[in-house]
């Protein structure tokens, strides 16, 4: 008896705190002090190319292949 009773009692601890925490998640942060900008095409495209970059540095290159992984030029142009 005692058993459940401290089985129920740790539950109703559990659910009651529940509602708080969820709420606490969707709870929209403090606004960034951030003013929009707008980027010219060629800033974007500068852009997206770094982060390209970054993403062919830290992809793993497969141990199967015997050669080394190519630089991201000779893969993606800057064209492309």
């Amino acid at each position: 008896m005692k058993k459940r009773i401290a089985v129920l009692f740790s539950a109703a601890v559990v659910f009651s705190m529940l509602p708080g925490t969820l709420l606490a998640l969707f709870r929209p942060g403090p606004e960034a002090n951030v003013s929009p900008r707008n980027l010219t095409f060629a800033e974007r495209v500068a852009y997206q190319r770094a982060i390209e970059e970054v993403y062919w540095r830290h992809r793993i290159w497969p141990e199967e292949r015997l050669d080394q992984k190519p630089p991201l030029d000779s893969v993606m142009s800057h064209a492309q």
